[in-house]
């Protein structure tokens, strides 16, 4: 009998602490779950007040944000808003003539990240120099094969607009590059993303395997806006080194640019 009672209470004590030590795995696994949800949520709200400003008013300043740009009022309440800016050593008329060349063969590319842009389907090689035979752009001209950059608002020196036609019913947009003189040699060259999307009539229209590309406008075009900004800076401050010297050499390729002879992908900078 005193066997049977002590084994009894050896049973008793080992279900006590399997209870307990379940009681811990649970404890434990709601503790992760609890402090991963945590992460995610801190992640979250760091990247909505601190990153997303940041790389949708990249190096813009408070007048720029607050300055009207052409064509504002054609998206009047847009889902998504961007102003980048960048200081450019060159005169806008040493600027102008990069904006005016740009757009798909024959024309000069958007000296921004070539392979991002041949994944969308365009067939992008960035010009090293201006090329006078590239016809000069009109209100109406579409810089992209498949029609969706069509200029809006041009006024040489001063800006260019573009943006789809108004036949496209999902999306009202409005690319807006404005060159601002600073003084007789510098100048701010300021873009303006203005967009309003409708995602149900864009699920309907857009074949799926493009969806995923407009989870990630945002990112993307601040990528592909802050390449284009620097290069034209690097090709306008060129322009103006050569006019110095008197000289007419090409703009010698850095690092991720494509030569405009040699079809080669851009890499990312480190």
């Amino acid at each position: 009998m005193a066997c049977i009672v002590s084994v009894s209470r050896v049973h008793k004590k080992a279900l006590a602490s399997g209870r307990l030590e379940h009681l811990k795995d649970l404890i434990m696994n709601r503790a992760s779950t609890l402090g991963a949800v945590a992460i995610g949520s801190l992640s979250a709200i760091a990247f909505w007040k601190l990153v997303r400003p940041w790389y949708l008013t990249w190096d813009a300043s408070d007048l720029e944000l607050a300055r009207p740009m052409p064509l504002d009022e054609r998206v009047l309440d847009p889902t998504l808003s961007t102003t980048m800016a960048i200081t450019v050593t060159a005169t806008p008329e040493a600027i102008w003539p990069w904006l005016g060349q740009m757009g798909e063969p024959p024309r000069a590319g958007f000296y921004s990240y070539t392979w991002i842009e041949r994944l969308a389907g365009m067939h992008i090689t960035n010009a090293a120099v201006v090329s006078p035979q590239i016809p000069v752009l009109q209100i109406g001209d579409a810089l992209d094969r498949a029609g969706s950059m069509i200029v809006l608002g041009i006024e040489s020196d001063r800006f260019l607009v573009l943006g789809p036609a108004d036949s496209v019913e999902f999306m009202k947009c409005t690319w807006a590059i404005g060159l601002y003189p600073v003084n007789e040699q510098t100048t701010r060259l300021v873009m303006r993303v203005r967009a309003r999307f409708d995602y149900r009539r864009m699920l309907a229209v857009l074949p799926p395997f493009v969806w995923p590309m407009w989870l990630f406008i945002e990112p993307g075009s601040f990528i592909m806006q802050r390449k284009m900004l620097l290069e034209l800076k690097r090709r306008a401050e060129s322009t103006m080194t050569n006019s110095r010297t008197r000289t007419v050499d090409p703009v010698k390729p850095l690092v991720g640019d494509v030569d405009p002879l040699v079809e080669a992908p851009t890499t990312l900078p480190g």
